[in-house]
């Protein structure tokens, strides 16, 4: 094989590949510079993102984070990490065309050339937005169940103090006209008769 079928063979390979990642829907999956700006889009990016190819490549993949994250200087942090480690992965809030927010998971690696140059960036982005959600709920239902737990345990503990059965002194008791009736139970050190209205009164 000559070196022209060669380059031929290697340019179909690239054409191949270039039809699979389109074909990806579920992951966003395109290209970075070096200095974070966007030079290939595939269609999962623009069903994820909002965005078509001709609004985003030429610009700076930060366009995707919050104001905030912007701010704390995450975008940089990200393909500083990547740069430096050939790889960076992240989760958190990223931003579509319409404002509305989802939940990505996110990763970076470099891509070299033949002679091991780094020559850009790789980033694949999935919403885990209802896993998120999922894992929320799930943390919500532990919470409530422990929760019940401890009341129940709290009950049968209050449940096993000891059954007994006190009664005034008798300088508390002897009030002219009033008599004591049956005693409180499982009232531990309080005073437990329970006085009923005096006798006078019944009659009439």
């Amino acid at each position: 094989m000559d070196p022209s079928e060669r380059v031929d063979l290697h340019g179909m390979n690239a054409g191949l590949y270039e039809q699979l990642v389109q074909t990806v829907v579920d992951y966003a999956i395109y290209m970075l510079d070096l200095n974070g700006c966007i030079v290939s889009w595939n269609a999962g990016a623009e069903r994820i993102k909002g965005y078509r190819a001709e609004e985003v490549i030429g610009r700076h993949f930060s366009l995707f984070f919050s104001e905030q994250d912007c701010s704390d200087g995450r975008p940089a942090t990200l393909v500083s990490q990547a740069l430096s480690k050939g790889r960076a992965q992240d989760e958190g809030w990223r931003v579509r065309k319409d404002g509305t927010r989802f939940w990505a998971l996110v990763v970076l690696d470099v891509v070299r050339s033949r002679e091991g140059e780094i020559i850009g960036l790789a980033k694949i982005t999935r919403d885990i937005t209802d896993r998120r959600e999922a894992a929320l709920q799930l943390d919500a239902m532990r919470a409530q169940l422990f929760q019940s737990q401890k009341l129940e345990a709290l009950g049968q503990l209050t449940g096993a103090w000891p059954t007994t059965s006190t009664t005034c002194s008798p300088s508390s008791s002897t009030r002219p006209g009033w008599r004591s009736t049956a005693p409180i139970h499982n009232v531990p050190g309080a005073c437990s008769s329970i006085f009923s209205m005096p006798a006078s009164a019944a009659a009439r």
